[in-house]
């Protein structure tokens, strides 16, 4: 318990996978899976608005999706380099289109598009976006929208249905080319459970839990060539696949890459 002029002014309650704090009227209850953060409810006179977490394979930060009474109300979704770190992250809501980086963030409303830099005065712009790209919003009669962004490599297409969800991703090249699609399938509390990643001959199926990546399935020409599981314990099991059948489970330690154990099926 915190105490400012001698009267409680914030509590603090920690479980293993919990913590509760209540302060000025607000009380926020935020729950842990092996020490990753995958909810936040926060309740106040205003309501209830939940945030859910959910991470890479790698175990990044992958997405939020906010909710307030039970409906969504945005997505944050984060976008790495293997370089640089986090690159930048765009926020999707009612109001608009938000992108942030580490100098500037963007937000489109309509065709306006407002840019403010960390050392400038807002500026309007009639068309592009920033950080280092540009990108355009279509939102549809039905509350879904389609955002359009250019990266390394061609035109990334996210379409986000009327819950701002993310249900679809594909990249094409500078010439219209597919490089690969991507659908993502959510459960009846709104939490993603799949993902299917096309890409040429490959099919990746990802399946999550509460946000985490728990198994992949990787097909080449419809047949499954090797299978990925994430117990939990810190460990990746691999099993590959020859002529239809599993011949090697492999265990690697999954921060290190390194084999722990290799068997012949």
């Amino acid at each position: 318990m915190l105490m400012v002029d001698g009267r409680p002014y914030m509590t603090i309650e920690r479980n293993p996978d919990s913590q509760v704090v209540e302060m000025d009227g607000q009380r926020i209850v935020r729950t842990f899976d092996e020490g990753r953060l995958v909810s936040e409810d926060i309740e106040d006179a205003s309501g209830l608005t939940t945030y859910s977490y959910e991470y890479a394979a790698d175990g990044s930060l992958h997405r939020i999706i906010g909710s307030r009474d039970g409906q969504v109300i945005g997505t944050r979704q984060y976008h790495w380099s293997p370089l640089t770190g986090l690159a930048y992250y765009t926020d999707l809501g009612p109001d608009g289109l938000f992108l942030y980086s580490g100098d500037n963030l963007s937000m489109r409303l309509g065709d306006t598009v407002r840019v403010q830099d960390g050392q400038e005065a807002i500026m309007e712009l009639r068309t592009g976006l920033s950080p280092g790209a540009s990108a355009d919003l279509e939102r549809g009669e039905d509350g879904s929208a389609t955002l359009r962004e250019e990266v390394d490599g061609g035109v990334l297409t996210t379409i986000f249905d009327s819950s701002y969800r993310p249900v679809r991703e594909e990249l094409a090249d500078a010439e219209g080319t597919v490089l690969w699609t991507e659908v993502h399938e959510y459960d009846s509390t709104g939490s993603l459970f799949l993902s299917r990643r096309d890409e040429g001959t490959r099919r990746t199926d990802s399946y999550y839990s509460i946000g985490m990546l728990t198994q992949q399935l990787i097909f080449e020409d419809g047949v499954v060539i090797e299978r990925r599981s994430w117990p939990g314990d810190g460990t990746r099991i691999v099993i590959r696949y020859r002529n239809g059948g599993p011949y090697a489970r492999i265990i690697y330690d999954d921060d290190s890459n390194v084999v722990l154990s290799l068997e012949m099926l």
